[in-house]
């Protein structure tokens, strides 16, 4: 259904509507004066127009204190460019700041080649996304076991064979962890497909690849298309300071009603 109400190109990886199956999340949408597209036979719900800002939002974010809930909140948003980032930089501060990156701690200096470099940030990226597609398709009982047991004998064994050092393992773990805290699975798996593409990038020409790649990536963001035409920048662009502070940072529930809310912000 998504893809036939809006078409997109193979450069928008970022979904173009965001799904819940949860029906309090449903109605608090409804009546801030979203649609919903209800399928039959699926629990989940399609909820448009949808916004990069709106896959900041977590549902815990409301059970929680105001205090708390705008803690998670903030740490979700910086889990954001960790995700994107942190692999292509450790890439490119590894091949062409050595002297740098032993002095940080993030290689040892003399340890690695480029090339080995280039190849230890790939295999570990696409060992780490074989660990979770095989523990999403085991039974619950044996999945989180089999992703914590199976991570650490592959980890240890691609170490001592030469097939990935213990600073790309790192990092990479810190990559997927902050790719797990993104509320919607949709949304950071588009991420990892933009993450790919500033690595390539970066291992082919270095900072400039990574300057290029950054821009692309923002543009791709930009241009993503959604319901209606609104665009997927908003309250950011167009500019919504209200509505933006309001998506941004969990307010209490007495001052936050949908009603009121989007009413002052009209």
């Amino acid at each position: 259904m998504e893809e036939l109400l809006i078409p997109k190109k193979w450069y928008h990886p970022l979904p173009a509507m965001q799904l819940t199956e949860r029906p309090d999340v449903a109605g608090s949408y409804l009546m801030e004066g979203h649609v919903l597209l209800i399928v039959d036979n699926t629990p989940s719900v399609l909820v448009l127009p949808c916004s990069i800002f709106r896959f900041t939002q977590s549902v815990e974010d409301y059970y929680k204190n105001p205090v708390v809930g705008n803690y998670f909140r903030l740490v979700r948003l910086a889990c954001i460019p960790i995700s994107l980032f942190l692999l292509p930089l450790f890439l490119l501060i590894s091949l062409y700041e050595p002297t740098l990156a032993g002095q940080i701690g993030l290689i040892r200096a003399g340890e690695s080649s480029p090339f080995q470099t280039i190849l230890f940030v790939l295999l570990v990226e696409l060992g780490l996304d074989l660990f979770r597609y095989s523990s999403a398709h085991t039974p619950d009982r044996f999945a989180g076991t089999l992703s914590i047991v199976g991570g650490l004998i592959a980890g240890d064994v691609a170490i001592s064979m030469n097939w990935a050092s213990t600073e790309a393992i790192f990092y990479a773990a810190i990559t997927m962890l902050a790719t797990l805290s993104l509320a919607s699975v949709e949304f950071g798996e588009g991420i990892r497909i933009y993450r790919l593409f500033l690595i390539v990038l970066t291992a082919i020409a270095g900072q400039l690849g990574l300057i290029a790649g950054t821009v692309l990536v923002m543009v791709s963001v930009a241009t993503t298309p959604t319901f209606a035409g609104e665009s997927y920048l908003w309250p950011l662009f167009p500019c919504n300071k209200k509505a933006l502070y309001n998506i941004i940072f969990r307010r209490p529930t007495s001052t936050a009603q949908p009603e009121r809310q989007w009413r002052r912000m009209g």
